[in-house]
């Protein structure tokens, strides 16, 4: 196992911060990878070299360090890595002084080289799943598809469980940044994974990847079980991660959780709804902010099915009529949001009931049916406010 010189000299920084004595890092052909004088990174050190070669520590104690050229006082012994050598570690000093000192960044500098690299590891494992992720996301096809059958038995994933697509978006990461120096967005973003990967909800079978800078995707495996049942355990599921990343970071997330499509192929249209989803809050709300379900948009997510051919041939000539007013656009928004109540109406538009009266009246004009007594007229109403967004 090669170590890197940018670990090495990471590690190196941080210890000698509170050590008080230089410090140098050889690798397993001896040569200064890391060290706080930096003028000797990438020479040779012959006593690490005799270290490495016979696994075992040598001291120099100031008699002998006089007698070799370049050669000073300190400790040099050897650290390992998954049970084999990694490398050598020397502190410079008297032996006798620093005894206590070395075995303590012998071991602090085995800790934290296994911390980064597993963190490598996590990273590298986590940048595959991403990959993975975009594949289920784009794949074109039967061809495609036994390519995504391939790459997730290889990454150890079986597609037949059952799964939803999650989306996490951060809303406020930048008002975050900014409000705390100390944050970055990487610091947010493993915070993020850790929170997911080591939570009580996490399974062995859910693929997490990036789809933006500020979006994670969840393709969250589950047990089917009773309806309301289920639904409730994402609730739960998706609520906390949003109060602890609120705790942590005071960050704010919309979370969209797709459907349950029962063909493996069909999981990349639960993520889809969970994007149209975030499309649709921000037309029924002022603030992204929460926890939706596609349960809770499935006539939208329906008419989102049909046809654009079909949906322009009945409905685009009554919505042009409509959209060349944009107050009889925004009245009928309002309207069909308070059930066509006109005192509401008027109410939330801070109009006079007989100004929202008035609109209604051309509203109708323009439409084969009374939107306040029929209710194929209320229908139609709402379809043309979904065809307009779209």
């Amino acid at each position: 196992m090669l170590l890197s010189q940018e670990i090495a000299q990471k590690i190196t920084d941080q210890i000698m911060k509170n050590l008080g004595h230089n410090i140098n890092v050889m690798n397993e052909s001896g040569e200064i990878i890391a060290s706080g004088s930096k003028e000797r990174l990438g020479t040779f050190h012959s006593i690490a070299a005799d270290v490495i070669r016979n696994e075992h520590r040598i001291d120099i104690t100031e008699e002998e360090a006089k007698q070799v050229a370049g050669v000073k006082a300190g400790i040099n012994m050897p650290f390992y890595y998954d049970g084999k050598i990694g490398g050598v570690i020397g502190i410079t000093g008297k032996p006798s002084e620093i005894e206590k000192p070395a075995r303590i960044v012998k071991m602090v500098m085995e800790l934290m080289l296994e911390q980064e690299f597993f963190k490598e590891r996590l990273y590298a494992k986590h940048h595959q799943h991403t990959l993975f992720v975009n594949q289920v996301l784009e794949y074109e096809g039967d061809l495609g598809w036994r390519e995504v059958e391939t790459w997730g038995e290889q990454l150890g994933f079986d597609l037949k469980i059952p799964r939803r697509a999650i989306l996490f978006r951060l809303l406020n990461s930048r008002e975050v940044l900014e409000r705390n120096p100390l944050y970055t967005m990487d610091r947010i973003k493993d915070t993020i994974l850790e929170e997911i990967m080591n939570s009580h909800y996490s399974a062995t079978q859910d693929i997490i990847g990036h789809a933006e800078l500020d979006q994670f995707i969840i393709m969250k495996s589950f047990i089917p079980g009773d309806r309301k049942e289920t639904l409730e355990w994402f609730q739960a599921y998706a609520e906390h991660f949003r109060g602890k990343l609120d705790q942590k970071f005071g960050l704010r997330l919309f979370i969209g959780i797709g459907s349950h499509h029962s063909e493996p192929k069909e999981l990349k249209e639960s993520f889809i709804e969970t994007k149209q989803m975030m499309r649709l809050v921000g037309q029924r709300k002022n603030s992204l902010e929460g926890v939706w379900l596609a349960e809770d948009f499935f006539l939208e997510l329906l008419f989102e099915q049909i046809p654009e051919k079909a949906v322009i041939h009945f409905l685009g000539e009554l919505a042009e009529v409509l959209r060349k007013s944009p107050e009889l656009m925004e009245t009928v928004a309002v309207l069909i949001q308070h059930n066509m109540n006109l005192t509401e109406t008027a109410r939330t538009m801070y109009l006079h009931r007989n100004t929202v009266q008035f609109r209604v009246n051309k509203i109708r004009k323009s439409l084969p049916w009374d939107p306040l007594h029929d209710e194929r007229g209320r229908m139609l109403l709402q379809l043309i406010v979904w065809y307009s967004s779209r």
